[in-house]
């Protein structure tokens, strides 16, 4: 029985496969490049708008209290870049390097992360933590209660990366039924030929 027909099936999705994990590793690289560049300025950001509407808070703390925030954001911020980089190379936030690429075919970063007290389900969002643990220790937010949600939305850069990532994870999952439903069709084509007619 000549099965070339279902092989080359086969084969033309593993190599189409390969070629998809090699384009979403490039862009899991590029989207940890970018991740913590954004995370800080959106720190930044925050901080300033808090500080901008605490003007209050800033007095109280005083000239020394406000060099030592100074002080304990800036390293913050480096610590920011570090940790955020460290959370995106972990395997498990991209299911391309997986063993099985495409059994796991939801990867969703569009949104963005919520930054809360007591922990969070992303890595930037977790990463951006300590801030609001700064913020409220100087009196500049209330958001070391565990009710109080910052939200970091991706910029429009990161959420185009995402989207990228989505879509060749979900057409390599495609690519995974294409080759299993060959491999039924060879099965049966060759049950069928043993089997023959009588």
């Amino acid at each position: 029985m000549d099965t070339s027909q279902f092989d080359n099936r086969i084969q033309t999705a593993e190599t189409n496969i390969a070629s998809r994990q090699e384009q979403m590793e490039t862009i899991s690289q590029e989207f940890m490049r970018q991740a913590p560049i954004s995370a800080v300025e959106f720190c930044k950001k925050h901080v300033k708008d808090l500080v901008d509407s605490n003007p209050d808070a800033v007095v109280k703390l005083g000239a020394n209290g406000v060099q030592d925030l100074k002080a304990e954001l800036k390293k913050f911020y480096e610590d920011l870049t570090e940790n955020i980089t460290s959370q995106l190379k972990q395997d498990v936030y991209w299911p391309h390097r997986s063993s099985d690429v495409g059994a796991r075919n939801t990867w969703d970063w569009s949104g963005g992360a919520l930054i809360q007290n007591g922990g969070t389900s992303t890595a930037i969002g977790r990463a951006m933590l300590p801030m609001l643990q700064i913020l409220s220790k100087a009196g500049l937010s209330n958001s070391a209660t565990k009710d109080t949600v910052e939200y970091y939305k991706l910029p429009p850069e990161l959420t185009e990366i995402g989207k990228q990532y989505a879509t060749l994870l979900r057409e390599t999952t495609m690519l995974r039924v294409e080759i299993k439903q060959a491999q039924s069709e060879r099965t049966r084509a060759i049950a069928e030929s043993l089997w023959g007619e009588d």
